[in-house]
């Protein structure tokens, strides 16, 4: 699911979701290792939670809201 989230954020077009994109591919390769440092991923979650949350606030966030903020509160 964070791969294919990872990739469809770039296509959108819209280059204000290119962070969330590169959050999710760091956090895939912390969870990726068994032995992950589980605050820096707590940590990760909140940016990536943040991000979320202000994205779905602006107009080009609307469109894909919904599924942006079911991405938010995994």
């Amino acid at each position: 699911m964070i791969a294919t989230w990872e990739q469809t954020l770039p296509s959108s077009g819209v280059p204000e979701l290119a962070p969330i994109a590169q959050n999710l591919g760091t956090l895939r390769k912390h969870l990726a290792n068994l032995t992950f440092d589980s605050n820096e991923v707590g940590q990760l979650l909140a940016t990536l939670g943040g991000q979320v949350q202000a994205e779905v606030a602006t107009p080009y966030g609307l469109p894909i809201a919904v599924p942006l903020t079911q991405l938010g509160v995994l």
